[in-house]
This record gives structure tokens, C-alpha cells and sequence, in this order.
């Protein structure tokens, strides 16, 4: 289901004559001859309502029937109803599908609850096929008093479209589409499932037959995770407000997190929940930051706990908007309950009311406000109950409201406080009308005490006797809470309670010597008391969690635990970025000691980094270019003079070809020398081979013939290392000709186990090279897990590589807190004369706590070129853009998602670079020897016809085109991976890497030279004679290029 607010989208109309806007008619539409209650046509308003005053002492169902449309097999149509509900007692609007005869085939919505003033829109989208009516039905209580209309109604001859507005989202789950929400992501051990009945009640209609997204913990298991993830927004507003509603029922041990993922990077938790407050459904919201630029998705993520337990947890009705969400409590009601609740174990609701007797909005004069009306049909006792979103208040809050309590039948207005599921404590009541008239408001406020947990506060009224004649009202507007405020209790009669005793400030305890510190773990105040300064706000420091590269360059995870947060600043490939980025974060305030140390970890890649720490402006320690592929160490004496300073950690990212950045974790400041402060280790997930001790790596001894030698550029057989580039970086080697031997050798080498704390997917990376000698050495890794040696990963083909190729392979873990290791063993051949010593050597090993991504496959979404680089000539370069970029022709949407903020690789040209050539380069290696490279181009072409371009894939030194595009072409986008869609077919030979194969293309021979829109290139291999050997031939180094010349 569907939920516009606003203003419909036009859709186009499949039947003219049951489509109704009742502006002039009710466009064949009819009452049921049987109908206890009848709908009415209200010409001037251009609605069908129900009339009150039809009403009798018996319940009255009323139901009004479309004239029939048909359905075909395969087929889906949208209804879509623009209507209006009030009501403080029991009512129901329902829309059904009944057959041709008119008998009950579906009900496509039903709406129990009240709600406001407003109108909203509800589509639904019906797939059953053959000849239906819709019938929409109102069904209401005794002596029901309130407001139920529709306005129009519309079916269109196609499914039903989400809202996905630019900026955010609103989706209620109602269709079977779910608003393009992922259910998982790669390594997750559960998925999240769409349906109805758990809960209960949804939280969109308060209906069985409501849908939601959850998840039965019982079933799925324990030390599982899954994840349910939005698809891309793109942000409008620097600042993003996020609305949901969760419904946590059982144990209430699984732990539920929501978090932002943006330019491939997860932000700090914005909100996480372990605990229910009973069974019904609460608000939750978050305000963040965000990158304007960037598109972005929301996560939530759920790790159910250690033991199987029965507990559901869902989430319905998502709403993402631009800009800061309002405080939490506070609400005016002009369009809506805001987060508050209505309860369902209460006898009667409140009811939104623009005006109640004399008494109007206290807002505005002209908006909502929440009122109840004593007296028949509601009975001495009745309650109705209110409960705000969960609150978590450090110290005190002042919280505020206007009230108005006049006439019979009021016992009283409580406020109450509930912590957990039935703890319930009074902190204000006024008894009685308590107002001077009927018109006027009156303020209220009390002090609500902070605690270590989350809380709902609750408003109770309680209704007393009231004669048949003599009503009474109690309304309440202006929900306000200030926080850090303690206010006193208004009005003077109101009945002061004892308020909750604060609990304790918890202190740390701190090592001896050990003064402040940071781990950026804590979501309160991240940075631990640190501000950024930074000019630039697009380069402000960010906190990370997880993964900050792609291939296992850089962090793979915080230094602290391995599985928390730490801050980066970073900078994407740019060839137009001529100025040098700085972004600063400074410390508090600090004063003179006798000794001062400072200890932190680093991480620094790229040449154009830079890195510093100074005390009031004078820097004390720096570190420039590609540090290794590791956390590293700073322990610095801080030498100054002044009795009060301040400490600056300074990052500067220059334009580079390549991703820069620098992160930073685990600040340690010590009223120590330095001499006296240890440093403790990393958490080992990624190695560089920069340092002697290997990490911890161990040689294997046993029937080996060799060791693993730790080499660089001029000792070892590759004049370069991988971490750096440049031939004094290290690596690991195994060569035939080492020890003075020119013979086969065989090493294995143990890296250091590791605990894997949770079940899922861990991504092992690696790079390596496999060349020369009488047959190519083989690689192999192995996995030990409780005493048992299992195959891991095997390389033994005859296809060797000569440059560092990624090797890359999932591991599951289905074992919590398991205990696992790898070895990595090596074999060469004998030294050939006329291919030289074979080598084998590996370099930069990391961890990572996610599935691999697939070799080659990108969508370049979300600012994120995957594993391929971009090989710049002069300022000819591959871009990543959008369609929100400024082009002078070209595709104004991607292709993936098909609008203009979806990202896709771009070369543009005026004709000033003919000759050059840029390339698009990713090199991982695919590890199959059955298995078939499938590479889908989609190109955009536009430029004159003397210049062409060519797109090929070919092995380093040879080149030889697997395919190429040439034309009326000097723009051209890219994006590999995905399905072929084949749609002209044409065979084309090549020659693959010496042998007699053939290799097999597809390729789209249509052309439209003067339109900027999306073409498919397919390319596959099948090599027949040679098949594994053909296709590692081009790609083991895939290398897409693109060149411009003269014609």
C-alpha cells in the first residue's frame, strides 16, 4: 500500500467510469440496496460521507460499490482512496474486492484507529484476476459520533508506485514491493520478512490484515543478523530527519540498531533499542547529518541473542525527510499524533478536533488539539490513554502542555511515567474542571527526572459520571519537552508527587597516570569533548565503523576492538581538485603538568597525505604519504611552555589519482613520560609485511623444503611491493631460486588467529603474484578451526600474473565466538631457462567483517568505484558523476536506478585531448576454472564523428580488444556487472593469450547517434578447445580503455 501525503500523483486512468473525483457525479457508483446506514453525496465538498445522525442504537454497516472492472491473468491494478477518519469510539472504514455476483473475494485495506483532520491517501494494488467490484464499507458503533469520508477513488491499469519523493521517503509496507527496502544484506545469517499478523495489529491500519516488516527471533534462531536496508535517497538538506515505528514483543534481548550508510561508509548508531514497553507499537526518531552530495540508505540492523527465545521484533511505516527532527515529546497536533500513541487497552481515544464547543486551537487559533467529550456513549471509568515515544533524559527535563478541563464527568488528568512494560509513577494530576470556562486554556508544567534508561511518558484522563444531557470536555495542546530545564509544578493545584530520585553519575575509573581518552565509541558525545574546526564543511571528520576501503586498503576496522568506530577524513579520486583539503579537530582545554604524553594510532594512505599534532599552533609531530596498510602507533612528548594549550590533530588530503585518507583512534593522554606509557597492539585484522615480525605470522616447520622469505623491490623477484608501489616496500616471496637453490620449493606460513565474535560473513583478502619457472607455483589457504586443516582457496593453473592481483574469498562462520586461523602455503617449479625463476609472493592481508563483494561487479552508486581504479592521462580521466552533475549532453539518469541522482562512470571530451587515453582498471583474481566472465557495458554516446573510442579488456603487454565501440562518440558511460540482455547477435574471433579459442561476443548492433541514452554491450566468453585457460587469459586482468583519435 501506498501512502502519498499531499497531493495525489496524476496516474493514468485504466477504467474512466470507476475512477470518481465526485465533482460532478458519482461516476456509477451505488449504495448497497441492503445498507443499514447510507453513504451520502455531498455535492459542494466533492465527498461520500456518513451521516452521524443516522445513527441508531444498533451497530450500522454501510457500503458503497464500484461498477465492475476487470483484472487479466498477469496483470495488476492500483486502487487508489483519498479519505478521512475521526473517531473516539469503535469504527471501521474497510475497502474490498467482491466478484462480479458480489461475493467477498479480499479485503484490501481496513482502518480501526482514529486519526486526524487531514485526508490521506491509500493505494493498494490488486492482482487477483477477473471481473471485480470494489466496495468500500463503514461500519460504526451505537450513537457514534465522528467523521469517516472519501473524496475520490482511482484505478489505473498499472502496480502501485511507492513514494520515493527527492529528499526521503514514506513507505507503510502495505505492498508487496515493500518501497524497494532490501531484506538483507551479503553475510547476513536472517533476513527480515514481509507479512501481517506479527504482531497482531499493524501499525499503519491498527489491522490483522496490516502488513510490516519482522522478524520471529524464535525462528530464525540465536546470534543471527539481518539487516533491513532503504533504498538510495538523496539528500536534500544537510540534515535528515528519520521517523519509524517498532513493535517488540517477548524476551527482549535482541538488539535493534539503526544507522546511516553513506559514500561506503556507516555512521555511528543513531538509535538502538533492547527492550519493549509492552505490546503496542512506539515512535522512534533520529536527526543526523549527512552529506549533501552523496546518496545515502538507512539501516536497520537486528543480532538476536545468544539463546533461541520467543520474541518478535518489527518496523512499519518509515518516514525519511529533509531537516532536523522536532524534540522528542513535543508536538502540537495540527497534523497528527506526532510519535504519541493511542492505547489500545483503554475504553475510549482521544480524538484530533480542530474546535470543541467554544474551544479552538491554542496554537494558532486555526490548527488541531486533542480532546475527549464525557458522557454517553462513554461510561464512568472509561480512560483514555496517550503515550509519547521512548525518552532516555540525562539529568532533568521540563516538561510543558495547555490543558483545558471543563464541565461534567471529568475525574481527572494524570500524567504518568512508565518504565518497562507495567511500571507505572504518577508525576502530576489535576482533578475535577479545573478551567474558569470552556474557552480557555490553561498551562501546565512539571520536572521529569532523568535515569539510566529509556521511559514513555503517558497521559491519562479518567472519566467520571455524567448526565445523559450534560457533556464535558478535556482537551490538551502544545506538548512541550526542554531538556537540561527544571520547572516547577503548574498550576499551584496540581497534586506534586515525589519525583524519581536521580540516579548517580557513573565516573570511570582511570588507570593510574592516565588523565583523558577517546575510543569514539560513545554515541553521546563522539569525539569525547575534541571539536572539528574545520573550514571545509565537505571535509569535516567523520566517524567510521567498519571497512573505510574497498579492497582492503585502509582500515578494515577501528583499532580499539576491531569491531567499533574511529574518525577518518577522505578524499576520492578528483582530477579538477587542485587545493589541498584541511581538516582539524582540537581538544579541550588543557593545563601544565610536569609530564605530558600523548599516545594515538594513525592510518595514512595516499601520497598526498599529511598528518600533524601541534600544541597552540606549533606542531610537535607529522607524518606525510602512505604510512603502511595498518594502524600504527604516535606516542609524543609534549613539550610547551604555556600553562594552558591546546592540542590540534591537523589532516591534509592533496588531489590524487587515488582514494586518500587518514583516520584516527584510541587517544591516550598521560600525566607520564612518555618512557613510562606501553603501547598496546592492533587488533591484527590486516597486515602490510612492513615490519620485520610479520605481524605474528609463523613459519611452518615440518616436511616443507623452504620458508617464506620477507623481501622488498631490490631483493626480491618483483620490483615493487603492493602496500606502496615502490621497490623498498615489503612482501612475503617463495622463489626457486632462493637459498642458493635453483630447484622446487614448497613453504607454508601460519598468520595468527583470530576470534570472530559473531555467525556471518567475514571477507579473507589478499594479493599475490604467480609467474615464471618450468610450470607456475601454486598458492593455496587453508582454514583451521577446531584442530581440523579444511581447503580454503586453491590457485594451481597454468596462468600466471605478473602484477599484484587481488585474491578475495567469503568465509562463513556459523559458530559464535569462534576461534580461526589460516595458513597460506606456496609451491614453485624448477628455474626454466627461458622463462626465468618462478615466484610466488603475497602482500597486504586483511579481514574484513562483511562478504567479499563479486570480482568486477559495481554499480558505481553512492560515490563508490568498488575494486576498479581509474588510470589517468594528463586531464583526460574516467569521472564518477550523476545526473544532478552539469554535462552539456549525455544521460541525465544512470542506468541502475534509472534517476539523476544514480552515479555511472563518465569520460567527456571537447576534442582538445585527442591521442590520450584513460583507463578503468580492476584487477581481482576470479578463482574458477569453469567459470565464464560475463561484462555488461551500457553506454551513452554523444560528440562528433571524427572521434571514436575503444573499449576493450586484454591482459598487461598484449591488449587485445575483446571488444570495441567506435562512432559518432566522445562521451561514453560505463558500468560492468550485472545480467546480459542480448539483443542482435554477432560472433567475433580473438585470439586468446596464445591458444587457438575462440572467443564469443554479443554485442548490440543498434545506433542512435543523436539521442544521450543508455545501449547495452554484452560480452562473454566461450572459448571452446582452451575454455579456463582462454578466459584467465583476459581476465585475470580485466582493463577496460578508452582512447580518442583522430579519424
Amino acid at each position: 500500500m501506498t501512502k502519498f501525503d499531499g497531493n495525489c500523483p496524476v496516474l493514468p486512468t485504466h477504467n474512466e467510469d470507476i475512477s470518481c473525483d465526485f465533482s460532478e457525479d458519482q461516476c456509477g457508483w451505488t449504495n448497497d440496496p441492503d445498507n443499514q446506514i447510507d453513504w451520502k453525496y455531498n455535492a459542494e465538498a466533492h465527498e461520500m460521507w456518513l451521516d452521524p445522525a443516522d445513527v441508531g442504537d444498533n451497530y450500522r454497516v454501510g457500503s458503497f460499490r464500484s461498477p465492475v472492472v476487470e483484472v487479466g491473468d498477469g496483470d495488476a491494478l492500483c486502487f487508489t482512496m483519498t479519505w478521512k477518519k475521526e473517531d473516539q469510539v469503535d469504527a471501521a472504514l474497510s475497502v474490498k474486492l467482491y466478484s462480479e455476483s458480489f461475493i467477498e473475494e479480499e479485503t484490501l485495506m481496513a482502518i480501526h484507529d482514529g486519526f486526524s483532520g487531514e485526508y490521506r491517501n491509500t493505494s493498494v494494488e490488486v492482482t487477483r484476476a477477473g471481473k471485480h467490484h470494489f466496495v468500500v464499507t463503514g461500519l460504526v458503533s451505537p450513537r457514534w459520533e465522528g467523521v469517516m469520508r472519501f473524496s475520490s477513488v482511482s484505478v489505473t491499469d498499472a502496480p502501485c508506485s511507492e513514494v520515493v519523493v527527492p529528499g526521503g521517503l514514506a513507505c507503510d509496507f502495505e505492498n508487496p514491493q515493500q518501497c524497494g527496502f532490501h531484506t538483507s544484506l551479503p553475510g547476513d545469517t536472517a533476513k527480515w520478512t514481509w507479512g501481517s499478523g506479527t504482531p497482531s495489529l499493524d501499525h499503519t491500519l491498527d489491522a490483522m490484515d496490516g502488513h510490516s516488516m519482522f522478524i520471529a527471533v524464535n525462528e530464525v534462531g540465536s546470534n543471527q543478523i539481518a539487516h533491513l536496508v532503504t533504498p538510495s535517497i538523496m539528500p536534500l538538506d544537510e540534515y535528515l530527519c528519520i521517523t519509524f515505528w517498532i513493535n517488540i514483543q517477548g524476551a527482549q534481548s535482541s538488539r535493534l540498531t539503526m544507522y546511516l550508510e553513506q559514500g561506503g561508509l556507516n555512521s555511528l548508531p543513531l538509535w538502538t533499542k533492547q527492550k519493549s514497553f509492552g505490546a503496542e507499537w512506539r515512535g522512534a526518531r533520529a536527526s543526523t547529518w549527512v552529506d549533501v552530495s552523496q546518496n545515502l540508505t538507512v539501516v536497520f540492523e537486528l543480532l538476536t541473542d545468544t539463546e533461541i527465545i520467543f520474541e518478535n521484533v518489527a518496523v512499519d511505516d518509515v518516514v525519511i525527510t529533509p531537516g532536523s527532527c522536532p524534540e522528542p515529546v513535543t508536538c502540537n497536533f495540527d497534523e497528527d499524533l506526532c510519535l504519541w500513541t493511542q492505547g489500545h487497552l483503554d475504553m475510549v481515544n482521544w480524538k484530533l478536533v480542530d474546535s470543541q464547543g467554544d474551544l479552538h486551537d491554542h496554537t494558532s487559533g486555526n490548527g488541531y488539539f486533542l480532546a475527549l467529550k464525557t458522557g454517553p456513549p462513554a461510561a464512568p471509568g472509561d480512560i483514555a490513554v496517550l503515550d509519547s515515544e521512548p525518552v532516555t533524559i540525562a539529568d532533568v527535563a521540563c516538561l510543558s502542555f495547555w490543558y483545558n478541563m471543563w464541565g461534567s464527568g471529568i475525574e481527572h488528568l494524570n500524567v504518568q511515567r512508565q518504565d518497562g512494560e507495567t511500571m507505572l509513577t504518577s508525576l502530576w494530576k489535576v482533578e475535577g474542571a479545573s478551567t474558569h470556562n470552556e474557552s480557555e486554556w490553561q498551562y501546565a508544567s512539571l520536572p521529569v527526572y532523568g535515569s539510566s534508561s529509556e521511559f514513555l511518558l503517558r497521559l491519562q484522563a479518567v472519566l467520571s459520571r455524567a448526565d445523559e444531557e450534560d457533556h464535558g470536555t478535556i482537551a490538551v495542546d502544545d506538548m512541550v519537552l526542554v531538556a537540561s530545564v527544571e520547572c516547577a509544578y503548574e498550576p499551584p493545584e496540581a497534586e506534586i508527587l515525589p519525583p524519581t530520585a536521580r540516579p548517580p553519575t557513573p565516573k570511570p575509573t582511570p588507570t593510574p597516570g592516565f588523565l583523558q581518552s577517546c575510543d569514539f565509541e560513545d554515541h553521546s558525545e563522539p569525539f569525547c569533548g575534541w571539536t572539528d574546526i574545520s573550514a571545509n564543511e565537505d571535509y569535516k571528520w567523520t566517524i567510521v565503523k567498519g571497512a573505510l576501503g574497498v579492497e582492503g586498503i585502509g582500515p578494515v576496522s577501528d583499532h580499539t576492538t576491531g569491531s567499533g568506530h574511529y574518525a577518518s577524513v577522505s578524499r576520492g579520486p578528483d582530477m579538477d581538485q587542485v587545493n589541498d583539503e584541511i581538516s582539524v579537530l582540537q581538544s579541550p582545554e588543557l593545563r601544565d603538568r610536569e609530564d605530558d604524553c600523548f599516545l594515538f594510532w594513525y592510518f595514512l594512505w595516499g601520497q598526498s597525505t599529511h598528518l600533524s599534532l601541534k600544541i597552540n599552533g606549533e606542531e610537535q609531530w607529522s607524518r606525510s604519504g602512505s604510512q603502511g596498510n595498518k594502524w600504527l602507533p604516535a606516542k609524543v612528548v609534549l613539550d610547551h611552555s604555556d600553562a594552558q594549550w591546546l592540542l590540534t590533530l591537523e589532516s591534509k588530503l592533496g588531489a590524487d589519482h587515488e582514494d586518500v585518507y587518514v583516520a584516527i583512534d584510541d587517544f591516550l593522554y598521560y600525566d607520564l613520560s612518555c618512557e613510562n606509557v606501553t603501547v598496546v597492539g592492533s587488533s591484527g585484522r590486516q597486515c602490510d609485511l612492513e615490519e620485520a615480525d610479520l605481524c605474528g605470522w609463523s613459519q611452518v616447520t615440518g616436511d616443507d623444503e623452504a620458508d617464506w622469505q620477507w623481501v622488498n623491490g631490490t631483493t626480491g623477484g618483483l620490483a615493487i611491493d603492493h602496500t606502496y608501489g615502490t621497490e623498498t616496500g615489503h612482501f612475503l616471496q617463495l622463489a626457486s631460486s632462493q637459498n642458493g637453490v635453483i630447484e622446487h620449493q614448497r613453504a607454508a606460513i601460519e598468520i595468527q588467529p583470530f576470534l570472530m565474535d559473531r555467525m556471518g560473513d567475514y571477507c579473507f583478502q589478499l594479493y599475490y603474484t604467480r609467474f615464471g619457472g618450468a610450470y607456475i607455483g601454486y598458492l593455496k589457504v587453508m582454514v583451521v578451526f577446531a584442530g581440523q586443516v579444511s581447503p580454503f582457496i586453491e590457485l594451481s593453473d597454468q596462468i600466471g600474473v605478473t602484477e599484484w592481483t587481488l585474491l578475495q574469498q567469503t568465509y562463513t562462520n556459523l559458530v559464535p565466538n569462534a576461534t580461526v586461523g589460516f595458513f597460506i602455503e606456496g609451491e614453485v617449479g624448477v628455474t626454466d631457462p627461458d622463462y626465468g625463476e618462478s615466484v610466488v609472493a603475497v602482500d597486504d592481508f586483511s579481514l574484513t567483517n562483511s562478504a567479499c563483494p563479486r570480482p568486477g561487479a559495481c554499480a558505481f552508486e553512492d560515490a563508490n568505484l568498488c575494486s576498479w581504479h581509474v588510470e589517468a592521462s594528463e586531464d583526460l580521466a574516467w569521472q564518477l558523476t550523476d545526473g544532478q552533475e552539469s554535462h552539456d549532453h549525455g544521460p541525465q539518469t544512470d542506468h541502475t536506478t534509472n534517476t539523476m541522482t544514480g552515479g555511472y562512470m563518465i569520460v567527456e571530451d571537447s576534442g582538445e585531448h585527442l591521442g590520450m587515453s584513460t583507463a578503468l582498471r580492476e584487477r581481482t583474481d576470479p578463482r574458477g576454472r569453469v567459470r565464464i566472465l560475463l561484462l555488461l557495458l551500457l553506454l551513452s554516446q554523444w560528440g562528433p564523428r571524427r572521434q571514436a573510442e575503444r573499449v576493450r579488456a586484454h591482459r598487461p603487454g598484449q591488449g587485445s580488444p575483446v571488444g570495441a565501440v567506435r562512432g559518432p562518440r566522445a562521451r561514453l558511460g560505463l558500468r560492468p556487472g550485472g545480467n546480459p540482455r542480448v539483443l542482435r547477435k554477432r560472433r567475433v574471433r580473438a585470439r586468446c593469450g596464445g591458444r587457438h579459442g575462440f572467443l564469443r561476443r554479443w554485442l548490440d548492433r543498434r545506433r542512435r547517434p543523436q539521442h544521450s541514452d543508455w545501449r547495452v554491450r554484452d560480452a562473454a566468453s566461450d572459448c571452446h578447445s582452451h575454455g579456463h585457460a582462454c578466459y584467465h587469459a583476459f581476465a585475470s586482468h580485466r582493463h577496460l580503455r578508452m582512447r580518442l583519435r583522430d579519424q
